[in-house]
């Protein structure tokens, strides 16, 4: 079964064989921080949220860059597996 049995495409639409995300830009970083909700509680890295937001501007330089770099190396997943040990 084919992915254009679910979904056809339409008639002059280009179709690309891969997916890929784009790099995202430090503001988009920062953004995310300044709307989380300000938790007590920290995760895994045991980095409160209300912690990362007070150093936004020092963190979301770093941040971005290490997102953009599981972007661009396409190790997203085994990255992200790793951080959740």
């Amino acid at each position: 079964m084919s992915f254009e049995s679910f979904m056809p495409v339409k008639e002059g639409v280009q179709q690309t064989p891969e997916f890929k995300f784009l790099e995202i830009q430090e503001e988009i970083t920062r953004d995310v921080i300044r709307n989380c909700h300000g938790k007590k509680a920290s995760g895994y890295d045991k980095i409160s949220m209300s912690n990362i937001k007070e150093n936004n501007r020092i963190l979301s330089p770093i941040l971005t860059h290490l997102i953009n770099l599981m972007i661009c190396t396409s190790q997203n997943s085994q990255i992200a597996r790793k951080l959740s040990e």
